[in-house]
């Protein structure tokens, strides 16, 4: 059951032994918790807390500070509009909701995202997991347009080179895209409106590859958190100029 923290273990999303797992029961209250994998991790909650309540606990448990929890919130999904609902943070009626998200509500301003990164990391972290799910899930209308596939293939192409620089880095292996291929799938990287049939995926899979190689060429030296925050601010600079 999830709870505040009164240890000071480190919790790490990349870890999939974080979360739950199996001591789930079909009574369980969960919250859904964005992570590295495409699809969100379960935790359960505390059915006595409030909204309010269970947003802290995720928060203490991911490690974003106090200073951050009012750009927290609990919502659910418009799963026919693709948009998210905020809960009031006094209520507690989390049983009777079929699936609770724990996002953050704000954008932080384009020139913020790299003092974001460097001062509030965890925050920067599970904002990255945040963009990458609706990105992947198809909740950016702007990328799910026919017209914007191209760029929906850039957009791709960062997350593509931060995993394959982290699963070489992790292996003691070079940046070798036959080997990173066998393990990872294509829908990790890119929305499904672009991978509907073997034949879009032959179209993707070499141009992705190509930008991708010549990126991490280009960034020899940088860590991954660099191609993190280029798929943040890509992602923001649509987002917002199709909501101003």
């Amino acid at each position: 059951m999830l709870r505040r923290r009164t240890d000071n273990k480190t919790y790490d999303p990349m870890d999939s032994g974080s979360q739950s797992g199996s001591s789930f029961t079909s009574m369980s209250i969960q919250v859904s918790v964005y992570g590295p994998d495409r699809e969100c991790k379960k935790f359960d909650v505390n059915p006595s807390y409030t909204y309010e309540e269970v947003c802290e606990a995720v928060a203490e448990m991911l490690e974003i500070p106090p200073v951050m929890f009012l750009c927290c919130g609990l919502c659910v999904m418009d799963v026919v509009h693709k948009r998210f609902l905020w809960l009031p943070a006094t209520q507690n009626d989390i049983h009777s909701r079929k699936e609770v998200y724990f996002r953050i509500r704000f954008l932080p301003h384009e020139d913020y995202i790299d003092v974001l990164e460097r001062k509030y990391s965890p925050c920067f972290q599970y904002l990255f997991y945040q963009l990458k799910w609706d990105f992947l899930h198809e909740c950016l209308s702007y990328y799910t347009d026919p017209d914007k596939a191209s760029e929906a293939r850039g957009a791709g192409t960062f997350l593509l080179t931060n995993s394959l620089r982290i699963w070489a880095k992790e292996n003691n292996q070079d940046e070798n895209f036959k080997e990173f291929y066998k393990k990872y799938d294509l829908n990790m990287f890119l929305p499904k409106c672009l991978l509907k049939n073997v034949f879009d995926r032959f179209l993707v899979k070499s141009p992705i590859k190509d930008k991708a190689h010549h990126l991490l060429k280009d960034k020899q030296l940088q860590p991954e958190e660099t191609f993190k925050k280029y798929f943040v601010k890509i992602l923001y600079q649509k987002v917002t100029s199709t909501t101003a």
